[in-house]
């Protein structure tokens, strides 16, 4: 199945979404908005870029995007969107 995943798209190392935070000042807070991303269901990774505001997720296909925004918020920190394209 890998091959075929690869082949259209998809991945069975899930797929990418992107996350733009604000509010984040130090490393502290990059490491609070992982910590509360990686508790959502569905997320298999998480890896915050703090200069750029943003944290890239690999999840499955059955993540639910209020469930990130949700998770981002009730840390402290705000969401301007929530994208599977990368966006500088």
């Amino acid at each position: 199945m890998g091959f075929f995943s690869n082949l259209f798209g998809g991945s069975a190392e899930g797929q990418e979404k992107f996350v733009y935070i604000q509010g984040m000042m130090c490393q502290n807070c990059a490491e609070h908005v992982t910590e509360a991303l990686l508790a959502v269901p569905g997320v298999l990774k998480v890896n915050v870029n703090l200069p750029r505001g943003r944290a890239t997720l690999r999840v499955t296909g059955d993540v639910v995007e209020k469930d990130l925004l949700k998770a981002v918020v009730n840390a402290g920190y705000g969401v301007s969107k929530i994208t599977e394209q990368k966006e500088d």
